[in-house]
């Protein structure tokens, strides 16, 4: 391995076992051995943006409490998936993600308590909880002029 971290052997249901590595740029790949020439190239996902925009969205969640301190225990909470094919649309297991989630749980921030960003791509689905988080944003900045 040429830097970055090395977690053998993580488990999935249907794939078996998984390499993940972080790189010292921040990338990190998935590789799930013996399946490569299935699956194609190493699935990439973004920490550095998620991680960015995860301080960005405690930030928001701070000012929101300063005013109101009445909050739920799950402030902040991200879930992020992606769905593959199951045996009957995939029988070789060939495929990648048929789609990416970001669920966000908050009830500070928004119209709503619980949220699902989707993407065909991680990138995708970031974009969708980026733009949220400028939209609430906006509202709390005109919510403070008035």
């Amino acid at each position: 391995m040429s830097g970055g971290i090395y977690l053998p052997n993580m488990e999935l249901p249907r794939l078996g076992y998984r390499e993940i590595r972080i790189h010292p740029d921040g990338t990190v790949t998935e590789q799930y051995p013996g399946y490569e020439d299935k699956l194609g190239k190493a699935i990439q996902i973004p920490p550095p943006r998620i991680i960015a925009l995860r301080k960005r969205l405690f930030e928001m969640i701070k000012a929101e409490l300063e005013d109101d301190p009445y909050c739920k225990s799950y402030e902040g909470c991200l879930e992020v998936m992606c769905d593959y094919p199951d045996y009957f649309e995939d029988e070789e297991a060939a495929r990648g993600p048929s789609y990416y989630c970001i669920r966000l749980h908050c009830y500070v921030l928004g119209p709503s308590r619980h949220y699902d960003f989707t993407g065909k791509t991680m990138n995708e689905a970031l974009d969708k909880l980026e733009k949220a988080l400028d939209k609430w944003a906006e509202e709390a900045k005109d919510g403070e002029q008035s």
